[in-house]
């Protein structure tokens, strides 16, 4: 489960102390509609700004961070609390960057739902020679992320990663007891 306070100074750091609609969806990996329902049903608390002819809504990135945890602890995703590291392991032979066909071999996703979440916003890439490139670390970012792990998909790779990543975890707390035994 994310710790609140860590996610708190991350949104504020990446959006400031207020996040627009879209911010909240992009930081929360939601659709629009799901987003505008929550703000709606008051789930979600929003201020309305009316600015001039801008009429607009901002939720301060504590609620945004509330919300993230609520929802993290109804959906556990079944990953571990070291994924980073058992993904640096899985993905260290890697180059720093890779393309959308090998991040979608990595990923086990079609290529072109790996295009669609760079244009969605949802995956950091950088263009070179017309091309889409993903840094690995952003990659690594991507792959804990609510938007992978909920995405439909029965791909090995996926289930290679979460294999991987329980027994890194296993591992690392069988290897804590017998420093602490001894």
């Amino acid at each position: 489960m994310p710790d609140y306070e860590e996610l708190v100074r991350k949104l504020k750091a990446r959006y400031g102390d207020y996040l627009m609609q879209k911010e909240f969806c992009m930081a929360a990996g939601i659709c629009p509609k799901t987003a505008y329902k929550l703000t709606k049903n008051g789930e979600i608390p929003y201020e309305r700004v009316i600015d001039g002819h801008l009429h607009y809504y901002r939720i301060r990135a504590g609620d945004v961070a509330a919300y993230m945890v609520r929802r993290s602890a109804e959906h556990e995703i079944p990953v571990c609390n070291d994924l980073v590291t058992a993904l640096e392991i899985i993905l260290g032979t890697e180059p720093d960057v890779v393309s959308v066909k090998h991040a979608a071999l990595i990923t086990g996703m079609h290529k072109n739902t790996v295009l669609r979440w760079i244009t969605q916003k949802k995956l950091n890439a950088v263009i070179s020679r017309g091309e889409n490139f993903i840094p690995k670390k952003e990659l690594i970012v991507f792959i804990r992320s609510d938007i992978f792990w909920k995405a439909r998909s029965c791909s090995l790779q996926r289930e290679v990663i979460r294999a991987f990543s329980l027994w890194y975890q296993e591992r690392t707390e069988d290897l804590r007891g017998r420093y602490e035994r001894h």
